[in-house]
């Protein structure tokens, strides 16, 4: 115990001072308003001064940056008379050089029990802190190691058959049928493709996030309906979904992948066949403790296999990334933790229920909106023959997508002309009596689509402009490519999912 604070302070360090000089931590002794009282010559040593020096000291004039902080801690140890350990801390040396240090504070009481100050113990950890990070950049790059594997011969499959169904598809361009159910393999190849992109970028929160009230029953049908022919014949699929719509605010891309997953999970889990069971309801919420949802109204879909079930030592582990029961090359444990981080950022939440031999039920939930549920790609006020005034200035320089796009625009009666970069767009839109509107990739060789911008509303003030990018908005801000606001479709993007956006930003006008 201490006893008269101060002076009792000064008999304990005279007695233990032979001790302290000599351990190789760092030992101060504080009052209760932040006042260095003492400390070990580790300390001062490391702050090249003698220890007389920092007695009676405040804590700012030696740590001028973390006093504050420090403090903090100090009093959460004075308040409660309990000890706070395990504190990993940031120290400059008198050197300048940064160390990790790792601090327990305990309180130092007098003879009544009241705490009169603190004793903090240091240990310099940067060793360890440094082998620690170098063991998580290890497994990170490990994970990234699997993934890439996993990636590549995912996408090698999807290559492939799309190389065999457009091959098939030239040679019975005379049988209709034949070409449309190779052409419609095709299409169903790039989605996955496409889904399979998305799924990293929402794994690492870099996908736009492009929220608008949907009705979860046409997401659900439709998703439902586009795997019918790959979940396989001897899977007996049945649909239920709620007569009256299920307005929800999510981003229907998300909102598909996350449906597409779950079904080919419940796919893969009935190898022998079985019965998959979809069903919606709108649903309510009563708030509990353990619950991550608020009370309220809910729209539901569930997706229920027959299959081989998960074991309760796994059932909890299902969301967490690169966790996976499949096979090494089957899968790359990312679907179900994709599928997590998407319900959550769209406010919703995920629950599984398994019981091994008798199949797997997934919910989900998300939020009842009660806003105009988006219809179509086609905006108010448009009409399906645009005006042919409407002179657009497509910029992109990958060719397929610039001979993509301006046969999408110019077929849909818009007068289009086009570039392969800022440069040449540049001198097309000064040879150009007017323009309409400018869409641009953002990264091109040479100028950008955010330099072309600038520097064409600057020669036409208030031209609108459509950006298009394979990046992210976030990332793409985050590099200064972009400013915030700007309208940005990403790729890949539809025919339609094109004129829409264009149709919007010509209503700007």
């Amino acid at each position: 115990m201490v006893t008269n604070g101060e002076g009792q302070l000064e008999r304990l360090l005279a007695g233990d001072r032979l001790v302290l000089d000599n351990i190789p931590i760092f030992v101060f002794y504080k009052d209760t308003k932040n006042q260095i009282l003492a400390v070990n010559k580790a300390v001062s040593d490391s702050l090249g001064v003698e220890p007389a020096e920092m007695a009676n000291t405040p804590s700012e004039r030696w740590f001028p940056d973390l006093a504050a902080q420090y403090y903090e801690d100090d009093l959460t140890v004075i308040r409660s008379g309990r000890p706070k350990t395990g504190i990993v801390e940031t120290i400059a040396t008198g050197d300048g050089e940064q160390r990790s240090v790792e601090t327990d504070k305990f309180p130092l009481k007098d003879d009544s029990g009241q705490v009169v100050g603190i004793v903090v113990i240091a240990r310099d950890v940067t060793e360890r802190v440094r082998l620690e990070e170098e063991l998580r950049e290890s497994q990170q790059l490990e994970s990234i190691g699997r993934l890439a594997g996993g990636i590549a011969h995912d996408f090698n499959n999807l290559l492939t058959a799309m190389l065999g169904h457009t091959t098939l598809a030239d040679r019975h361009l005379g049988e209709p049928v034949v070409a449309r159910e190779s052409l419609d393999a095709v299409r169903l190849a790039i989605q996955r493709a496409s889904d399979l992109t998305n799924q990293l970028l929402a794994f690492a929160r870099r996908q736009v996030h492009q929220p608008q009230v949907v009705d979860l029953n046409e997401v659900v049908e439709g998703a439902t309906r586009m795997l019918r022919r790959v979940i396989g014949e001897n899977i007996d699929v049945s649909l239920s979904v709620e007569v009256s719509p299920l307005p929800t605010m999510a981003d229907p891309g998300q909102l598909s992948q996350v449906i597409v997953n779950l079904l080919i999970n419940a796919r893969d889990a009935m190898p022998n066949g079985g019965q998959l069971t979809v069903t919606t309801t709108l649903s309510d919420v009563e708030a509990t403790p353990t619950s991550v949802l608020a009370a309220g109204r809910y729209v539901e879909f569930n997706i229920v296999d027959t299959g081989e079930g998960i074991s309760p030592e796994n059932v909890d582990r299902v969301f967490e990334p690169f966790f996976t029961t499949k096979k090494e090359s089957e899968g790359t444990g990312l679907g179900l933790a994709t599928v997590y981080g998407i319900v959550r950022q769209n406010g919703g939440d995920i629950q599984v229920e398994s019981e091994v031999g008798r199949g797997t039920t997934f919910t989900v939930r998300l939020p009842l909106s009660d806003g105009p549920i988006a219809r179509g790609l086609v905006p108010a006020g448009r009409t399906e023959d645009p005006a042919p005034s409407a002179k657009i200035l497509f910029v992109e320089d990958d060719s397929m997508l610039r001979r993509l796009g301006t046969a999408v625009l110019s077929q849909a009666g818009y007068d289009v002309i086009s570039a392969p970069d800022g440069e040449q767009a540049l001198d097309l839109a000064v040879e150009s009596n007017h323009l309409d509107l400018l869409v641009t990739d953002v990264l091109m060789p040479g100028m950008n689509g955010s330099e072309l911008a600038e520097r064409l509303t600057t020669l036409r003030p208030g031209l609108p402009v459509l950006f298009v990018s394979g990046f992210t908005e976030d990332l793409l801000i985050s590099d200064g490519r972009l400013t915030e606001g700007v309208e940005l479709l990403a790729k890949p993007y539809t025919p339609d999912a094109l004129l829409e956006r264009v149709a919007r930003e010509l209503a700007k006008r």
